[in-house]
């Protein structure tokens, strides 16, 4: 029944504005909102709920959300739920060291003959010190390959140009969060995330090999493999080393849309509804008492009076809050006291059924628990938060504005997590520059500094980097290769 899956919550939403809006201490508010136009009341009615709706409509609203993308990664899982990171590194280093294997292997088919591209004299090298192969422009472009490699090639640059290259491009496009895919939705909601600096190091970590891997690495990955094929003297190996690199490219997806992995997808839809959560809730800003005030429009006199020199976020009187029959439901209450019994009384399966578990993702994440290291489930980030002794003071302290204005378009995209329906091209064109040239970097940093997450600058500084060479590498690459229809017919 408490369920993720069974809960109802744009009627639960819709039951707690009710009583908030009727509450005594809200009368002044009350007489504001008697006094405006219905359709002003519906329309605000509908802000305030529009992210139940959304995560409704994220969980329940299959035709719209399908968790079956062919999208979604490994690197999806850990963007969204912040674990999962040993399959991610297992998977990392397949798509890493095989292609560099296939490389280096590439070379070593030259080692001792002449009519190779390169030298590779592995003792020599050594001793001058040099432990790269060598070449100059007439060993590499010799021409000596056989006429029926020229054709292979020659195929797979056509195969490259008309398919490799669009699909590079339009995974660019959706791992961007401009297009209509339940993936693309999914990395909208994770760039807003993000830019509000309210993720974990994990999910920073899993969204930025997300949009690595899927975009310059892809690039990375084929030119290699035009590489290798240049420098594969025989038929076999060539059509072998072909297929190796495709499995290669595709393995992350996958992964994750095995059976095994998530059944019933049902870890990444709870992970999405909570990213709703976290791009509404704005955590920095509850942690804070002078944000607090600043953002929600509060008397910092009346909250230091009320509340004292403390935001929302506490552990300790969260969990003095959480056992509070005052802030509890009648059935709350019940399944408290009953675990509460339970623990006394070391019933395990008790424990299960009145307890919420700490749910665990990946193999890693569940030994830890087991052995005590990790108490705090994948989806209990909020239990510090749950001061409702707070909340039940703060709730009411707002002032109320003279005028209420729509809310832009761009806030519609952050409670919804939603590209256009046609993708926003311009949008997609401008955040490719804003990360070419460093600014997406730079503000992202600054973000970090500002909110005083020290700790995160060093990852939001390297992936800023490596994210800006891996984008000028996939703008280059459909013109790599059509450079080498050239260069293929009188090298190979």
């Amino acid at each position: 029944e408490d369920d993720f899956d069974e809960i109802d919550n744009l009627r639960f939403a819709k039951l707690r504005w009710d009583a908030w809006l009727h509450a005594p201490e809200n009368a002044e508010f009350k007489d504001r909102y008697d006094s405006v136009p219905t359709i002003a009341q519906e329309l605000l009615q509908g802000h305030i709920l529009a992210p139940f709706d959304t995560i409704d409509i994220v969980t329940e609203r299959l035709d719209e959300w399908d968790y079956d993308d062919e999208d979604i990664s490994i690197y999806t899982y850990l963007a969204v739920l912040g674990s999962g990171v040993t399959m991610t590194l297992v998977t990392m280093a397949i798509q890493i060291i095989t292609p560099l294997l296939l490389l280096y292997n590439s070379f070593l088919q030259s080692d001792g003959d002449p009519n190779e591209r390169f030298d590779v004299d592995i003792n020599a090298q050594t001793e001058n010190g040099n432990f790269l192969p060598t070449t100059d422009w007439d060993q590499f472009c010799n021409g000596n390959g056989r006429t029926e490699g020229k054709i292979l090639i020659t195929l797979v640059l056509i195969i490259y140009a008309s398919s490799v290259v669009p699909d590079s491009l339009l995974s660019f496009f959706r791992v961007s969060g401009g297009s209509n895919t339940t993936y693309s939705r999914i990395n909208s909601l994770r760039q807003i995330i993000w830019e509000q600096n309210d993720d974990t190091i994990l999910q920073q970590v899993g969204f930025k090999l997300d949009r690595l891997m899927n975009t310059g690495y892809i690039a990375l990955l084929y030119s290699i493999m035009l590489f290798i094929l240049l420098n594969t003297p025989l038929i076999l190996d060539l059509i072998l080393n072909a297929l190796a690199i495709e499995f290669i490219h595709q393995i992350d997806e996958h992964l994750a849309n095995a059976d095994w992995w998530d059944e019933g997808n049902r870890w990444i839809r709870a992970g999405t509804a909570e990213l709703v959560i976290q791009g509404v809730l704005r955590l920095e800003i509850l942690k804070s008492p002078s944000r607090l005030c600043k953002f929600f429009d509060i008397d910092p006199k009346l909250y230091k009076e009320e509340v004292g020199h403390k935001g929302l976020y506490d552990v300790e009187v969260a969990a003095v809050d959480d056992e509070n029959p005052l802030y509890l439901s009648e059935k709350e209450w019940i399944f408290s006291k009953n675990a509460e019994a339970a623990r006394r009384l070391k019933n395990e399966y008790a424990i299960g059924e009145f307890e919420k578990p700490n749910a665990q993702f990946g193999y890693f994440a569940g030994i830890l628990a087991r052995l005590g290291y990790r108490k705090a489930g994948v989806f209990n980030r909020y239990r510090g938060y749950r001061v409702w002794s707070r909340w039940e003071k703060v709730l009411f302290m707002p002032s109320i504005p003279d005028e209420i204005k729509p809310e832009s378009d761009e806030m519609k995209k952050k409670i919804k997590g939603y590209a256009s329906e046609t993708g926003d091209y311009v949008e997609f064109i401008f955040h490719v520059i804003s990360v070419i040239t460093g600014r997406d970097m730079i503000a992202s940093v600054m973000l970090s500094i500002e909110h005083g997450h020290m700790r995160q600058v060093p990852i939001r500084i390297v992936f800023g980097i490596v994210e800006m060479a891996f984008y000028v590498a996939q703008v280059a690459f459909p013109f790599f290769i059509l450079s080498l229809f050239v260069v293929i017919p009188f090298c190979y």
